[in-house]
């Protein structure tokens, strides 16, 4: 094991000649059907992401095994740099798709915070990118792990917020949700319900805007950034402290259907003080606060989205927000992303067939980032080989969260493993 603070791994070119690129629910949650039933909140926890005890793995300097390597790899800040793809990405890439002197295929995901996409666009884009084949079911985004909920929530209405456009709303169906809604779609359905922005205009959402007035919300999952606060944080509240999830639904105030048809507007003076329970289940799908773009400084993330509403909560009702949150380094997306990688890994020809889910006798999993308190933390929580990248996030110094190894880039990395798998 390297000491810490790590010192730097300086890797050769992993080959004389340069390489050309190859052508081309983990946590059920019941909605409230009553007033007086909620959700099973012991049962839907967020995690904090703290830097913990959970030490890297160890690589003896010059070991060698004769296990076989997988690969995770983060994109951003490590595959690409600035929107552009990084030369030594390319070089690494083609070596573990098998453009190598062995001819040897590693097996290998993409695990990234980012999404609002579906995982066939997002292979398709990383593929014209990187000159190499990328396959849906290698792309794990920051939602991706929500799959699990199609079941519990398969026939339920469920509230995506986040994504752009309807992107959220492909996502899901694409998971098997059924019956999804925008904060869009109701803030034009009922413009009064943010009256401080525009409300979208026709084109931005669907013609058939379901009926509000009728749908009981069972979840709220939050996909991707959001692209209007307001109306987002308005509505997610709205929903929240509504007994069934229906919006405007709250004791002692008239709701939005009886108001539609008295044509009045009638609220009890004590509705709000009622509310102290939160009764429908919330879920993000990553919890960054801050992420780079061309801008000098970081801008807000969906951690940002959720550190606001968390604290709107708290005002309104003097209680916590009770949440589940995905993405990295959180434990549900390192163990969905795993499975995955499993499945992967069993592509390989020289693996056994009674290989197990439990089995890791044959296989030594490394995930490289950027990311100390993401990336680094995530693969040492679950057991991983961590290599850190000096070509995003970090840069330089002690890392918060120390890495079994830190290399320059991803071609060193793919070095390292390579070395210590197949160099004799």
């Amino acid at each position: 094991m390297l000491s810490t603070p790590p010192t730097t791994m300086t890797c050769r070119t992993l080959f004389a000649r340069p390489l050309a690129p190859r052508p081309t629910a983990p946590f059920p949650a019941t909605r409230c059907a009553i007033a007086t039933t909620s959700f099973n909140r012991s049962r839907l926890l967020h995690t904090t992401t703290l830097v913990d005890a959970h030490a890297p793995t160890q690589i003896p300097p010059g070991s060698r095994t004769s296990k076989l390597p997988a690969l995770v790899f983060d994109i951003d800040g490590v595959l690409i740099q600035g929107g552009k793809v990084l030369p030594e990405a390319r070089r690494a890439l083609a070596v573990v798709n098998g453009d190598n002197p062995r001819n040897q295929y590693i097996p290998h995901l993409y695990l990234t915070n980012g999404g609002g996409v579906t995982e066939e666009a997002k292979a398709a884009e990383l593929a014209a990118k990187f000159g190499v084949p990328v396959r849906a079911d290698q792309t794990v985004l920051s939602h991706t792990p929500m799959q699990d909920l199609a079941m519990q929530f398969r026939d339920k209405w469920v509230l995506a917020v986040g994504a752009e456009g309807m992107n959220g709303k492909r996502v899901l169906e694409r998971y098997g949700f059924t019956k999804i809604v925008t904060p869009a779609e109701i803030h034009a359905w009922n413009p009064t319900i943010y009256p401080f922005g525009p409300t979208p205009q026709a084109g931005m959402v669907p013609t058939d805007i379901p009926d509000v007035t009728n749908i009981d919300f069972a979840a709220i999952l939050v996909l991707h950034d959001s692209r209007d606060w307001g109306t987002d944080l308005q509505i997610m509240v709205d929903v929240l402290r509504s007994p069934r999830g229906c919006l405007g639904d709250v004791p002692g105030a008239q709701s939005f259907a009886e108001q539609a048809k008295h044509g009045r507007r009638v609220m009890g003076p004590d509705a709000l003080d009622q509310i102290k329970t939160q009764h429908v289940p919330i879920y993000f799908s990553n919890p960054d606060f801050l992420w780079a773009n061309a801008f000098p400084m970081p801008r807000f993330g969906q951690g940002a989205l959720r550190t606001s509403l968390k604290a709107i909560w708290k005002e309104l009702v003097s209680q916590d927000l009770v949440y589940q949150s995905y993405g990295k380094p959180e434990y549900l997306t390192y163990a969905y992303a795993f499975r995955r990688l499993h499945k992967e890994i069993l592509r390989h020809p020289e693996l056994p067939a009674s290989l197990t889910n439990n089995d890791n006798e044959y296989f030594e999993v490394y995930a490289v980032g950027d990311n100390p308190h993401a990336d680094i933390l995530g693969a040492n929580r679950h057991g991983w080989h961590s290599l850190l990248v000096r070509t995003g996030v970090y840069q330089a110094g002690t890392p918060a969260v120390t890495p079994t190894a830190v290399v320059d880039h991803v071609e060193s990395a793919v070095q390292l493993v390579w070395d210590r798998h197949f160099r004799s």
